[in-house]
């Protein structure tokens, strides 16, 4: 449901596990739900369904450079090492940094603060 129009135009970079990739989706969702912009890594090579076969190096410039240009983050799901690089970016940028986790229903996600939010097991 659409709470009002403060997201309108805003663009969210959405962080999400390799091994959660479905839960990019919902984030989406929600986003346009909230009249917002969703972006995340890969979306290009998504949109093109093109194998994006590259290096760290260049992987991370273009997450870093996606964040830069978002107005917030949405970090969805268990926190990945790659998740808290795109954390620790947005702190020092000082973007709005939001928390998500599945609902029970598994349908939806549900806000949590950042001491809930749970970190990847071998993290």
């Amino acid at each position: 449901m659409v709470e009002d129009d403060a997201g309108k135009g805003r663009v969210v970079y959405i962080s999400f596990s390799k091994k959660n990739p479905g839960q990019r989706f919902k984030a989406m969702r929600l986003a346009t739900e909230r009249k917002m912009l969703p972006v995340y890594p890969g979306i290009v090579s998504d949109l093109a369904q093109v194998d994006a076969a590259k290096d760290k190096e260049a992987r991370d410039k273009e997450r870093w450079e996606q964040i830069k240009k978002s107005s917030e983050i949405w970090v969805v799901g268990e926190i990945s090492r790659e998740m808290a690089e795109d954390i620790e970016l947005a702190k020092r940028l000082a973007k709005r940094i939001r928390y998500f986790e599945p609902a029970q229903a598994d349908a939806d996600l549900k806000e949590i603060d950042a001491a809930s939010a749970k970190k990847e097991r071998f993290f």
